[in-house]
């Protein structure tokens, strides 16, 4: 997460701006891409349209962000190997709901101060979400993720 996007598109991208409002997902190209050609939004998968971002409107609210980091050995190498991400707060957890952090990226965006035990209810909504959608995600290969 906090990845950068650059963009170049003359006639319809200012140049020289920068969006750090926008919380935007990979998932997010395809209907994006969609919406600019001229096509539907394909059926069954996750993103949304953020094209109003790149023409300079914020996107300020959306839904939630799964992420998954799906590679044998990944937990020691990078800690917790799930995420969501809803407004303003991130929670990191693995599948057995073991390793959760807690952030608000708003307050703290290089995630320094756990925020785990000082808002519990937060911690109780996201890790409820997570382990909903890890639960939901098709089996693993051999010594991969879940």
């Amino acid at each position: 997460m906090r990845q950068p996007l650059i963009l170049r598109w003359p006639s319809q991208i200012a140049a020289g701006k920068r969006d750090a409002e926008s919380v935007v997902q990979a998932v997010d190209l395809l209907p994006t891409l969609a919406h600019i050609a001229g096509a539907p939004k394909p059926a069954g998968i996750d993103g949304i349209d953020i094209a109003a971002a790149w023409r300079g409107k914020p996107i300020t609210s959306r839904p939630d962000l799964y992420s998954h980091i799906a590679r044998p050995g990944a937990e020691s190498a990078f800690g917790p190997l799930y995420a969501i991400r809803s407004g303003p707060w991130k929670l990191l957890m693995n599948a057995d709901g073991g390793g959760a952090e807690l952030y608000n990226i708003d307050e703290d965006p290089g995630e320094t101060r756990g925020r785990k035990g000082d808002s519990p209810a937060v911690y109780k909504r996201l890790s409820g979400k997570l382990t909903h959608w890890i639960a939901s995600l098709p089996p693993s290969g051999p010594g991969v993720g879940r």
